[in-house]
């Protein structure tokens, strides 16, 4: 795919076709990682920050479930115990 660098105010920039960008399952407003390796552009897309909920985290812990105490072990510092 032969693409052309333009010029938009002071910068340059390379307009992606929608089918690379499908491709790459990326669209307006995505975030992608440039890189200059070997000669070449790569362009990845970001990957989505996982967002936990602490209810759906919660509903996943099993019934049967038994908190135990951890030691952890001798104060290394000024912890107060």
């Amino acid at each position: 795919m032969r693409l052309v660098i333009n010029k938009w105010g002071n910068s340059k920039g390379i307009r992606l076709p929608k089918m690379l960008l499908s491709q790459m399952n990326v669209d307006v407003g995505s975030t992608v990682i440039a890189e200059f390796k070997d000669g070449k552009v790569i362009l990845e897309p970001e990957k989505d920050e996982i967002i936990y909920d602490i209810h759906d985290l919660v509903r996943e812990i099993p019934e049967d479930y038994v908190a135990k105490e951890v030691d952890w072990g001798k104060p290394e510092g000024k912890e107060i115990w």
